[in-house]
């Protein structure tokens, strides 16, 4: 029905966007978290839409640790005052 049209092209969304991610910065890793990210089944969508992609494009995807509480608990380790160096953020080392 409607809610796994939207489901759908939620993970056809998100797969573009990974891909886009893994090409330009290539992450070892992309973590995802929150109410999409962690819906039953979403990783398995996500995969079969990269599925067919060259591996230079298809990112290893895993479910964040935490849980849905993993992006809050990372937004308030980060505002903890001096407790990060966040210069690197964004740069790719040498």
């Amino acid at each position: 029905g409607w809610a796994e049209a939207i489901l759908g092209e939620s993970a056809r969304r998100m797969a573009r966007l990974l891909a886009a991610i893994q090409l330009s910065i290539a992450p070892e890793r992309i973590v995802l978290g929150g109410g999409i990210g962690l819906a039953p089944g979403m990783i398995g969508r996500l995969r079969a839409e990269l599925d067919g992609l060259p591996a230079l494009r298809r990112p290893d995807l895993a479910a964040a640790a935490l849980g849905p509480r993993a992006g809050l608990a990372g937004a308030a380790d980060l505002a903890r005052p001096g407790t990060h160096d966040t210069e690197h953020l964004g740069r790719r080392p040498a």
